[in-house]
């Protein structure tokens, strides 16, 4: 349904005989809601809870504070992809495109959060905890739920199963 409210009228009468007429209902469709991730000046460690709708960088981080975008790939040669705002305020860089498996270094100059457009779940959509493929050595992973409202996670809880010894954040 488009944005907006609606009302709902319903009359039906059950196998029992018992009738209901022109009971009504109102509900409103709203836009949802960005998700925000809090920054900090200076360089912040973030990943993203989902795959953004448009996932190209200058979507994904319109805070024209944010000057530079770093992520780790180490199946990548070279396994750093930056990303650096150039004079005409455009990103510029190995790094194009901002997803929900990867962690990111953000260097900003302000408290100004990132805002993004995630997708939630599609009704009736079988969803599975996220997971990544690992290498041995550093990985830069994302933490990420499919509950939308946690903002904390233990380490030992959060890589349960990997033989691990070390993990930033």
């Amino acid at each position: 349904l488009e944005l907006g409210a609606y009302t709902l009228k319903v009359s039906a009468t059950d196998t029992a005989g018992n009738k209901l007429t022109d009971s009504s209902s109102t509900f409103t469709i709203a836009e949802r809601a960005l998700i925000s991730v809090s920054l900090r000046p200076g360089w912040n460690l973030v990943s993203f809870p989902g795959v953004p709708i448009d996932t190209a960088i200058g979507t994904v981080i319109t805070v024209t504070d944010v000057d530079t975008v770093i992520a780790y790939d180490p199946t990548e040669a070279g396994a750093w992809l930056t990303a650096v705002r150039d004079s005409d305020g455009n990103f510029a860089g190995t790094l194009a495109t901002i997803d929900g498996s990867s962690g990111y270094w953000v260097h900003t100059t302000s408290f100004t959060p990132i805002k993004v457009d995630i997708p939630g779940i599609t009704a009736g959509a079988t969803a599975l905890p996220p997971s990544w493929a690992l290498v041995a050595g550093w990985n830069l992973v994302p933490v990420t739920s499919l509950d939308r409202a946690a903002t904390a996670f233990d380490a030992d809880g959060y890589f349960t199963g990997l033989d691990w010894s070390r993990a930033y954040e």
